[in-house]
């Protein structure tokens, strides 16, 4: 389902009018709706707002995200994910305010795994290192250009 800043009016009463009709549809609804609201904690963060965000409004929007998931109790999938952002919420916190993540990282750590997976078959390690250093450092490592020497090339040096 697409988040909430991405709807327009009638896309979402569609939503509402679709999923408030049976019990499994509102219990989807009130996922949606939790999701959203650990959503707008989660915005708050300096690169999206342009402003700094303040502790305290980031706690506040995690409490009503909190209060959300215990009004809705009887989804186990909701207070599964309640806990657990209990458990991690001084790190989301700092994450929020800082706008410091772990993201490129756990994507290197990634890359790294499957290129390890690839490259099993390599008798030498140093061969299997090698290609998952080169997979990792793809795309992001500028091109090193050699320049040639004015007597390579064929040319008399310019005498400038």
């Amino acid at each position: 389902m697409r988040n909430l800043e991405n709807l327009s009016a009638a896309q979402f009463a569609k939503v509402m009018d679709t999923l408030g009709g049976d019990r499994h549809g509102q219990q989807i609804l009130a996922a949606w709706i939790g999701k959203e609201k650990l959503r707008d904690a989660l915005n708050l963060r300096a690169r999206i707002t342009r402003s700094t965000p303040c502790e305290r409004d980031v706690r506040g929007r995690l409490f009503a995200f909190y209060d959300w998931c215990a009004q809705n109790d009887d989804i186990p999938e909701l207070v599964t994910l309640a806990r657990t952002v209990s458990r991690w919420e001084d790190e989301i916190v700092a994450a929020v305010l800082t706008g410091v993540s772990n993201a490129r990282s756990e994507a290197l750590n990634r890359i790294a795994k499957l290129e390890a997976r690839r490259a099993y078959s390599f008798r030498k390690p140093a061969n299997q290192r090698r290609r998952v250093r080169t997979a990792c450092t793809r795309g992001r490592v500028p091109v090193r250009t050699k320049s040639r020497s004015p007597l390579v090339s064929g040319r008399p040096p310019d005498p400038g």
